[in-house]
């Protein structure tokens, strides 16, 4: 793959800060980049006639098309006499990437798979009433957390976002304290009677 990249490469791509570029290679993993079509077509030309210098041949059944913009367009690219694909989302090393720019699909992603870990959290280390509740929250930001914010560096952080992630979170914590949902009612200023409910910590 090494010389295969080394004799591809094009100056097409797309500028992030102050960077360029046109490729994202993980082993054998390939996402081509660039700002117009015709500069993504000559992109994968270049690279397809490498890799059949090199005797290797691209999957066209596992190659697809991304098209990143608020305005959806078709791209009608060629890859050894076939149109590829074009999808609406494609996963890259785990993470979800949407033809929209939008994270809601990713976030949703990794919230379930969270929320699976959670549970599983909470029934293996939850209710073990050996562990203190110190030792509770250190295993949920070690475990749950990162299973949480995978890929949270190219997350743009919402009001939206924030509330979710912090939700997830006050949930195990509420778990592990044995304290229901009616401890936040305080801080939205609501009050039981006369004497307002205190917080659980």
């Amino acid at each position: 793959m090494n010389w295969i990249d080394s004799h591809s490469r094009v100056g097409e791509g797309v500028t992030v800060g102050s960077y360029r570029i046109n490729r994202l290679l993980v082993a054998d993993d390939l996402v081509l980049l660039a700002c117009f079509e015709q500069s993504l077509q000559h992109a994968l030309d270049r690279f397809s006639a490498a890799c059949d210098r090199a005797g290797m041949k691209i999957n066209t059944k596992n190659t697809e098309v991304l098209h990143l913009s608020t305005n959806l367009r078709h791209c009608m690219l060629q890859l050894s006499g076939n149109t590829l694909q074009q999808v609406e989302k494609f996963k890259h090393l785990g993470v979800v990437f949407a033809s929209n720019g939008r994270w809601s699909v990713e976030i949703d992603t990794q919230s379930d798979k969270a929320n699976a870990v959670l549970r599983e959290l909470y029934r293996s280390v939850g209710t073990k009433r050996e562990l203190s509740n110190t030792t509770k929250p250190s295993v949920f930001k070690s475990v749950f957390v990162p299973i949480l914010t995978y890929g949270h560096e190219s997350w743009i952080m919402t009001k939206r976002i924030l509330a979710q992630v912090q939700a997830l979170e006050m949930g195990f914590l509420r778990r592990v304290h044995g304290v229901t949902w009616v401890y936040r009612l305080p801080r939205l200023g609501a009050a039981r009677g006369k004497k307002q409910l205190a917080p659980p910590c």
